[in-house]
């Protein structure tokens, strides 16, 4: 394609820019730019059009050689280059072309983002800057497309989808409150571009280092905006007109489309060095660019939050700085990016340390309390407050302890003549999660294969190894593991309830790789999770978790739903001794059932329950059990209910246990959901022998501790893997409809929380 020398930033070697360089001019790239040039009739030729083709090329360069490269290679990325650099234009103007400004093609940094190329916006501008003698740092998002006037309409949906997704991320990483768990690793991302993108001369008011301490340490507050240029070329008939309108569901961000005369005109300007705001102006009256509103990040937070006895007082709040010929007012006060806590001038640091960590302290326990005392009864929230787990760890050696893991791991792989760039790490309750870039030269079975060694020679216990998109995700286990309470878990979950008031869906854990509540979603999507299935089958051997997972999940269907709403059928084929302080909730029709023969009459009973509940949807013309409750009156309501079966595997060896329980399992896995009946199975080892096929295939969801075996695993999990775990509530999820294997871990209930939650529950 006659590509030039160009700097192609995704790098191909460890930690180098790969460089293709050739003497060969871009002929064919100029022939394509100028041909979009010609088909705005600017009025000029020769030297001067192609001495603007060879600026536009320069710029797009300057950002990305990538982008050079594929409009070198195909003609529908010249239009992309058009875009681009006519969007960095606008913003340079908007910054102010003598700041310094880093550029950033968006698709060099995908797995930083968490998105695919080609799903984010195309460009981001980080410019450090002095407004009203404060230090702000500004970031402008753009995701622009040059398309002629038939692909306008999927054009301007398309910008605006990727702008959202984009912004959405990164306020969420550094705004939301309380803070992410991730936050101090955005940061510290922010810090290294500041470095790599943005030249700092001795002349700088404030030296290249202070900037990044003060960005890493979330001190400085930060303007976060965006824009979606959608630039329309073709004939002159094409009668759209140019406008500027904002874009829905995300702060801050406006859709700017200039029609064919305005982008002439743009594109005029550009080669004439004269303003473009002028031009900007005539799209609407919202002027975005003439307005700050620098956030603070949120304050840093812990896994597990001490909550302790302090009362929640009136919080005020948090407000942003505005800096222009306009005040900015948040356009949505409920938005959690309006409820950032603001850390205090940098002056006032070090004398408010204490004050700032008992204001962060309340803001979480108003906002965590404001968020159980949704779904809650008063002395479950009052519990929940009572009882939050107390987090004595040193975030500061555990940061240290990850920075030193990631170095080992690393340095480890490169001993082996792999290549090994990491992209990102985070530290989780159980592990340091290291993701490194995938390559030819970093396998998973290159990984997998040494796995051994790096126990034995570098101490580095691997749990965990899987790919994504791009790159190889690998788990080290922690030395000392930081455990997460029900109780906070509880904090911050959410009621996912259908419209005859049932909830379906049940916390079973903290996901490691975002530290997300993780939801067993029975009725339907909730919380970026899909639907699973209706049936669910839960190993682990003895120390795993499983007992306490168990008795979780049972509790979260008590305390979110009425026993008019739900009952349970719970068998234990060992006395009920685990649940004894459960036994005596009202959404147990029998309390413990600890005898074969009435296990198995309740098992022909719910496939009974089951043919006549489908009757009577027929009778009122109904699909579904939540179908069916809605059209009748409430007295005639139908409950949810559930089998909880707890050590099946020892009856399962039983010949006639087993046919009963394989026959009813097979009736109820492919109609119950729609009858809403659901049933849970738990074995400390479900081996073939008392799991077989058909019992397996009906039980899609599959929460799976620690197990004793590599067996076991596959069998219960579907792949080896489980007998890595850590135990003590370390969860491997295989659920139905998700695309990969989640990694979790089980918050604890102590046996005193339990009975407390019991009492709770009975008299509320």
């Amino acid at each position: 394609q006659g590509v030039k020398v160009i700097r192609y930033q995704q790098n191909r070697t460890d930690e180098r820019n790969f460089l293709v360089s050739s003497d060969a001019s871009l002929n064919v790239l100029k022939v394509l730019v100028r041909k979009r040039l010609d088909a705005l009739n600017l009025g000029i030729e020769g030297d001067r059009l192609t001495q603007l083709v060879e600026s536009l090329i320069n710029e797009a360069n300057a950002v990305s050689g990538d982008i050079v490269l594929r409009a070198a290679k195909s003609g529908i990325y010249a239009s992309e280059l058009m875009g681009v650099v006519l969007s960095k234009a606008l913003i340079t103007e908007e910054l102010g072309a003598d700041k310094l400004i880093g550029w950033y093609f968006l698709d060099d940094y995908a797995s930083w983002l968490g998105q695919k190329e080609g799903q984010i916006a195309d460009i981001m501008a980080i410019s450090p800057q002095h407004i009203d003698d404060e230090p702000v740092l500004k970031i402008i998002i753009s995701e622009a497309k040059y398309v002629d006037i038939a692909g306008l309409a999927d054009a301007r949906k398309t910008s605006q989808n990727q702008l959202r997704q984009t912004v959405d991320r990164i306020a969420d990483a550094l705004f939301i409150s309380p803070g992410r768990l991730d936050r101090d690793l955005w940061l510290s991302r922010l810090s290294d571009l500041i470095l790599d993108g943005i030249e700092f001369s001795a002349n700088n008011e404030l030296p290249l280092e202070w900037w990044r301490e003060q960005i890493r340490n979330g001190r400085l507050r930060i303007d976060l905006s965006g824009y979606s240029h959608v630039f329309v070329s073709g004939t002159n008939e094409s009668n759209i007109e140019g406008e500027q309108i904002p874009i829905p569901k995300v702060d801050r961000c406006f859709q700017e489309v200039f029609d064919r005369e305005s982008v002439r005109k743009l594109v005029l300007a550009y080669e004439a060095e004269q303003s473009l705001i002028p031009i900007r102006e005539h799209l609407g009256d919202d002027n975005p660019w003439t307005f700050t509103e620098a956030l603070s990040p949120a304050d840093r937070v812990s896994w597990v939050i001490e909550i302790g006895q302090i009362e929640s007082p009136a919080i005020t709040p948090a407000t942003s700085s505005a800096t222009s010929t306009q005040v900015a007012q948040p356009e949505d006060p409920n938005r959690s990016l309006q409820l950032t806590i603001l850390n205090p001038p940098p002056e006032q640091l070090e004398a408010e340390t204490i004050s700032r960590t008992v204001d962060a302290d309340i803001q979480i326990a108003s906002t965590t309390s404001h968020i159980i005392s949704s779904w809650a009864s008063p002395d479950l929230v009052a519990w929940s407050q009572q009882s939050q787990a107390q987090n004595n760890q040193d975030d500061v050696a555990a940061e240290q302890w990850l920075e030193e893991v990631a170095g080992k791991l690393r340095t480890a792989l490169m001993g082996y003549n792999f290549q090994a760039k990491i992209l990102d790490k985070r530290l989780t309750p159980n592990a340091a999660i290291v993701r490194f870039k995938g390559s030819d030269n970093l396998k998973l079975d290159d990984i997998e294969k040494k796995r051994s060694q790096l126990l034995t020679t570098h101490a580095l216990n691997i749990i965990s190894l899987y790919g994504q998109p791009g790159e190889i995700v690998v788990s080290v286990a922690r030395p000392q593991r930081q455990t997460i309470s029900l109780s906070e878990a509880w904090a911050r979950r959410r009621i996912n309830r259908s419209p005859s008031g049932v909830n379906l869906s049940f916390i079973i854990g903290v996901k490691e790789i975002d530290g997300e509540l993780l939801y067993l979603n029975i009725g339907d999507s909730f919380e970026n999770l899909e639907q699973h299935a209706p049936h669910t089958l839960i190993a682990g051997a003895t120390g795993s978790g499983k007992s306490v997972l168990l008795q979780n999940l049972i509790v979260d269907i008590c305390a979110t739903n009425s026993s008019d709403l739900v009952g349970i059928y719970l068998i234990d084929p060992k006395m009920g001794v685990d649940y004894a302080n459960i036994s005596d909730l009202p959404h147990l029709k029998e309390g413990i059932v600890i005898e074969q023969d009435r296990a198995i009459e309740i098992l022909e009973f719910l496939v009974e329950e089951m043919d006549k509940r489908y009757r009577k949807f027929l009778s009122k013309k109904a699909k579904s059990l939540q179908d069916y409750n809605c059209k009748v009156p409430e007295e005639e309501r139908l409950p949810v209910l559930w089998l909880v079966h707890d050590e099946f595997a020892e009856w399962m060896l039983i010949d006639e246990y087993k046919a009963a329980v394989t026959s009813a399992v097979q009736h109820l896995g492919v109609k119950a959901r729609a009858a809403g009946i659901h049933l849970v199975f738990a074995a400390q080892r479900p081996d073939a022998n008392v799991l077989p096929i058909q019992l397996r295939d009906n039980l899609g969801n599959r929460l799976i501790l620690r197990v004793e075996s590599v067996g076991t695993s596959e069998i219960s999990l579907g792949q080896k893997g489980a007998e890595n775990l850590l135990g003590k509530g370390h969860l491997a999820a295989r659920l139905t409809n998700q695309p990969d294997l989640i990694y979790a871990q089980v918050p604890f209930l102590s046996d005193e929380d339990l009975e407390t939650i019991a009492e709770i529950i009975k008299h509320q």
